[in-house]
């Protein structure tokens, strides 16, 4: 009876990336396909046309091969499957991931009753205007007349508007503890402290900006030590940065881990006393990042831009500088420092915020609502064969 029972749960077929490379959007596709639905149940097709985050939004002739035969993969599951709404996460504004997805959907689209776009990356909407006539033509007949499109925060919303879906939910990211069952107990007074930025680093990261605000602070004499954990965009920028640190005096004080996941990953967010955002990324949504570091009692720094904002409390669990500025994102780094006691009451209240807004049974709550309504809706229609 109760294998019955799940075969006639409605099923959506999901595109996207999981694991690796590591990245925002494709540790959620992972979380997300991995949180047993009750309700619906997910079927994936990988997509997987990046292995690391440097191939991330650059052209490829092995890219351009791909695309055809993830069109036929997606039909031939969309039928096996019978899943019958698309579930599929645009590009966003940099690199060439647009045009990918245009000509992708033209193509799969019509094999399926239902869409729901899910914007883990921004910037769709002011792409838009620089394509020539005949794109636009594309991106009409690839985006438009989605059933859903799901933003992670209000400030994306022009987003979904230029696709004019017929439903638009904000569902915040949330993802399990990662604190949990770890030695190391995050929080607390670390002298020196150590500062924490985690994600690709490149320069639309703010890490070069980062940089400069560290190297004033070592001028200033302020203590602290700070991790860089990612992976680099190019060996190019690799260069560059290091050379940068090693002109403002920093060699000493600063590592450079790479990409780090599961114990490793959360031993060092952990062993962080504050944790530095100062992204002006053209697809930053959101800042998943920035809710791991708040699972682990830490005060945020980051940059008053796009989703970010909506994740940062101002003055509560911590502050949000202007972009590219390192002078202002030097002095609230000092202000933290210097004061430990409002560093350590904001990453309590960033806790909070967490387990109140961001844990992932909140996450996967609000999409298996999402998903049943539009899916429940498509089982209705389809005559069983």
């Amino acid at each position: 009876m109760m294998a019955a029972e799940a075969t006639k749960r409605p099923r959506i077929l999901v595109v996207g990336q999981t694991p690796p490379p590591y990245g925002g959007q494709v540790v959620m596709i992972e979380h997300m396909l991995s949180a047993g639905f009750q309700r619906i149940e997910l079927v994936h097709v990988r997509m997987a046309f990046s292995r690391s985050m440097a191939e991330m939004g650059r052209p490829a002739l092995a890219k351009c091969l791909q695309l055809p035969m993830l069109a036929l993969r997606i039909i031939q599951k969309r039928f096996a499957s019978r899943a019958d709404v698309l579930y599929y996460p645009p590009a966003g504004g940099d690199g060439i991931g647009i045009y990918r997805d245009m000509a992708l959907l033209a193509i799969v689209r019509p094999f399926f009753r239902r869409t729901i776009f899910h914007f883990h990356a921004a910037g769709l909407s002011e792409k838009y205007d620089s394509l020539s006539r005949a794109w636009k033509l594309l991106f009409r007949r690839a985006y438009s007349g989605a059933d859903a499109a799901i933003i992670t925060a209000v400030e994306n919303r022009p987003d979904a508007d230029k696709i004019s879906p017929m439903l638009t939910v904000t569902i915040p990211y949330g993802i399990p503890d990662p604190a949990l069952g770890l030695s190391i107990r995050p929080g607390g007074n670390k002298k020196p402290p150590m500062l924490l930025y985690a994600g690709v680093i490149r320069e639309s990261k703010g890490v070069g900006i980062l940089a400069d605000a560290l190297g004033e602070l070592r001028r200033k004499n302020v203590g602290f030590r700070a991790c860089l954990m990612g992976e680099f965009v190019s060996k190019e920028y690799e260069r560059e940065l290091c050379g940068r640190m090693a002109s403002l005096g920093l060699n000493n004080v600063v590592e450079f881990p790479g990409a780090l996941a599961g114990v490793s990953k959360w031993e060092r967010f952990a062993s962080a006393s504050i944790f530095c955002f100062p992204t002006f990324f053209e697809s930053e949504s959101f800042g998943l990042s920035i809710v791991e570091a708040m699972a682990f009692r830490m005060p945020v720094v980051a940059t008053d831009w796009r989703g970010v904002r909506s994740v940062v409390r101002e003055g509560k669990t911590g502050f949000l500088v202007p972009v590219k500025d390192s002078h202002a994102l030097a002095d609230r780094l000092q202000y933290l420092i210097e004061n430990p006691d409002v560093a350590m009451a904001m990453g309590n209240a960033a806790r909070q915020i967490y387990e109140r807004e961001y844990h992932f049974d909140l996450f996967a709550g609000r999409m298996e609502d999402l998903f049943a309504r539009v899916a429940g809706a498509s089982c209705r229609t389809e005559q069983p064969t």
